[in-house]
C-alpha cells in the first residue's frame, strides 16, 4: 500500500509564505479544483475527490489521530463517473 507523511502547520500569512515557496519551488503554483466527500468507513477512513463530472478517485487511508507529522497509508482508485459513485457510496445501508 502506498504510504505517505502527512504534515499540517498553521501559517500567520499566505502572502508572506508564497515568495518563500514560490523560490524552493522547481514550477507551479498549480491551483487544482476538487471536491471531497468523506464516508463512514470502519476500517480507516474514505473519501470521494471530484475534479470534474468526468474525473475522480476514491481514497482510501489510514492514518493515526494524533499531532505531528503522520504516516498515512493509502489507495487510490480511479473513476470516469463521481457523481454516480458518490451516489452508490451515499445509499442507507440496509442490516
Amino acid at each position: 500500500m502506498p504510504r505517505n507523511v502527512e504534515i499540517k502547520a498553521r501559517i500567520a500569512s499566505v502572502e508572506a509564505l508564497a515568495p518563500i515557496a514560490a523560490a524552493i519551488a522547481d514550477q507551479g503554483p498549480t491551483e487544482i479544483i476538487q471536491d471531497d466527500t468523506f464516508f463512514a468507513c470502519d476500517a480507516g477512513r474514505l473519501k470521494l475527490r471530484t475534479f470534474s463530472k468526468e474525473d475522480g478517485e476514491l481514497i482510501f487511508y489510514r492514518r493515526a489521530d494524533q499531532q505531528g507529522p503522520k504516516e498515512s497509508f493509502y489507495l487510490r482508485s480511479p473513476t470516469s463517473s463521481p457523481e454516480t459513485l458518490r451516489e452508490s457510496l451515499s445509499l442507507p445501508t440496509v442490516r
